[in-house]
């Protein structure tokens, strides 16, 4: 049982990377949004996420006795869970940089020759 629950999380954590991972994709390509479908397979697999955490938390007296197989499955899930974070928040990070507004570049004044062709310009 506690085998089970721990490959169920770990897959789960899989497939919400491979999620984020795409989602970076397409934030790095396209820069303006997150497309719709990877936030409706993000929303349904919260839920499930919360089930394994819990089934995860209900073990938690029984890791005593489990076996080393399967405190490295615990490790890994662990791991991945930690660049699931990481790449989450670069893509928080990208989403607020598609949505920030891309203010003008200030003219560069080299001299006052150029401040005045600047002036003279807009007059």
């Amino acid at each position: 049982m506690a085998t089970d629950a721990i490959d169920l999380h770990l897959e789960l954590c899989e497939q919400i990377h491979e999620i984020l991972k795409e989602e970076n994709r397409a934030l790095k390509h396209q820069a303006t949004h997150i497309p719709d479908e990877l936030l409706d397979r993000k929303k349904q697999l919260l839920p499930e996420l919360d089930r394994s955490l819990q089934a995860l938390q209900t073990m938690e007296n029984e890791r005593k006795h489990e076996k080393p197989e399967s405190l490295q499955k615990l490790k890994a899930a662990q791991s991945l869970t930690m660049t699931i974070l990481l790449l989450d928040r670069e893509n928080e990070q990208l989403l607020l940089k598609s949505l920030m507004p891309v203010k003008p570049e200030a003219p560069r004044l080299g001299n006052l020759k150029g401040l005045k062709d600047i002036y003279e310009k807009n007059q």
